[in-house]
């Protein structure tokens, strides 16, 4: 029997869109600082409360509905681990917001966006509370929506 792979980024979004429509439920978030954009609402794949339980050796699905009130060409994830107050910046797997995560860039005031990005939870990381940081830059270097949200890392 041949395996099957989803090769392209749409079906893999469209995917992650509809697990997460189906499994995400809001989740009270603290803005760190959205400028660009107003964020509307975050779901964390299988969270209902905080601090949210990353799971380990799974992917966690980050939802992220915002409406932008500037433009941009593009748009960049920026993720810290904040730990005892001191942040870690955590390397993603691919930091171009435009690519596959839902936006289609250039972005455009008034318009409204779903992101939907994730962060893989290594086997290796330690059973640990911390803060997620998320920003979303534009083209300016300027926040078009920053979240933080506590986690909890899990086996």
């Amino acid at each position: 029997m041949e395996s099957r792979q989803i090769r392209s980024p749409a079906v893999l979004l469209g995917v992650l869109l509809l697990i997460c429509s189906a499994l995400c439920d809001p989740v009270h978030f603290k803005d760190c600082g959205s400028v660009g954009g107003v964020l509307k609402q975050l779901s964390i794949d299988g969270c209902t409360t905080v601090p949210c339980t990353l799971r380990k050796g799974t992917n966690a699905v980050f939802k992220v509905d915002f409406t932008m009130n500037s433009n941009s060409k593009t748009a960049t994830s920026v993720v810290d681990g904040i730990i005892a107050g001191v942040p870690i910046p955590f390397k993603l797997p691919e930091n171009d917001a435009c690519k596959g995560q839902g936006l289609d860039c250039p972005l455009t005031s008034g318009k409204s966006y779903t992101f939907v990005g994730s962060i893989p939870v290594s086997n290796n990381y330690p059973e640990i509370r911390l803060v997620v940081k998320w920003a979303v830059v534009d083209d300016q270097s300027k926040n078009i929506f920053c979240w933080m949200v506590p986690v909890m890392i899990s086996a």
